[in-house]
Parts: structure tokens; sequence; C-alpha cells
């Protein structure tokens, strides 16, 4: 937060502040702990949504408007275009998109390891 508020960050914290869309719903700490009585309410596994949480958290990490870790790929290759960068995203952010759906039509893939220690 400290740093969206230097003045070269000032776009991206509107973008931040304005963007209300579900990853960000999903980012903000301050709405787990609105979520998961909803998610016990509705018989979710905890740690099935803590693995989706995840995933749409890094879904957030690297796809525009904000995309925080592309501006960190900026400033290790600054001479790669921001364009170039962003697009480069897609394949990972589809990839993780699958694997949303496919962690909600099979939950198993994300209970297998734990179910499997806890035995």
């Amino acid at each position: 937060i400290l740093i969206l508020k230097h003045k070269k960050f000032h776009p991206i914290a509107k973008i931040l502040e304005y963007d209300h869309s579900p990853r960000n719903f999903v980012k903000d700490g301050l709405t787990i702990p609105v979520v998961i009585p909803i998610a016990i309410g509705l018989n979710w596994d905890l740690i099935w949504f803590g693995v989706i949480i995840v995933v749409v958290l890094e879904m957030g990490m690297i796809s525009p408007p904000v995309g925080i870790n592309v501006f960190v790929v900026k400033s290790i290759a600054p001479d790669v275009p921001m364009s170039t960068i962003f697009r480069g995203i897609w394949p990972f952010w589809l990839a993780m998109a699958l694997m949303i759906v496919l962690l909600i039509a099979f939950p198993q893939i994300a209970l297998y390891l734990p179910e499997t220690l806890t035995r």
C-alpha cells in the first residue's frame, strides 16, 4: 500500500481503489473473514476454498489493470515493452483459469494430498 502512494504509482492506486472486480473482492484480506462463514454454510471444504482463493489471487497479481508482478518484471527487464509483458502473461492466466474450472469440477485435485496425510 505504501508503494502505491508514491507519485509514480498513483494511477495504479486509483485503479485498485475503484476496481470492484471479483479478484479484488477476494484479494482484500478483510473480506476473507466474511467469506469463510459463507463457505462453511455452503458446506465447502475450507482447504479446497483456500486453494481457489490462492489461485484467484495469483491471477489478480499478473492480470491487467493492476498486475503488480508485471511491474516487477518490467523493473527487471526495462527494455521490454509493457504490452509485450502483458501479452506474455495470458498463457499463464488461461492455465490458472483452467485450473479453477478443474478444481470446481474435481475438488479432489486440491484435497488428495491433505486427505492422504490425515489418514
